[in-house]
């Protein structure tokens, strides 16, 4: 699902934002891992794919991680996680985004690729 960056800083910008944990996690190359309908996702997060590759399956809708990519992840969602044939690294920030009744707020309930860069600095 591609992202409209307006909108979503609008979203950001209509409320004030939580960061709820700051994780870093490392996971075994070959696991299978998520979440069920009966045990959904707890908070919405944004995920940095740091090192390996690993495919992770939002309600039915794959995306390939690979270093220097970034998926949000919306709150009570379905979830499965496929590490590649080596280990998965990634960070993830779990946040709440607390918005005034009268401003929609999608982030909890969406799931998208967020365009970025990553620059790398050069090794001194």
């Amino acid at each position: 699902m591609d992202v409209d960056l307006n909108e979503l800083a609008g979203q950001f910008g209509s409320g004030f934002l939580t960061v709820d944990g700051v994780y870093r996690t490392t996971l075994e190359a070959g696991r299978v891992l998520g979440h069920t309908r009966a045990y959904p996702t707890p908070k919405s997060g944004f995920l940095f794919a740091l090192k390996g590759e690993a495919s992770f399956v939002f309600n039915g809708t794959a995306y390939h991680l690979t270093p220097g990519k970034v998926v949000h992840g919306g709150k009570n969602m379905e979830l499965i996680v496929k590490v590649g044939p080596a280990a998965f690294e990634y960070c993830l920030i779990h946040y709440t985004l607390h918005t005034r009744s009268n401003h929609r707020n999608d982030t909890d309930s969406t799931f998208y690729w967020i365009p970025v860069k990553i620059w790398r600095l050069p090794k001194s």
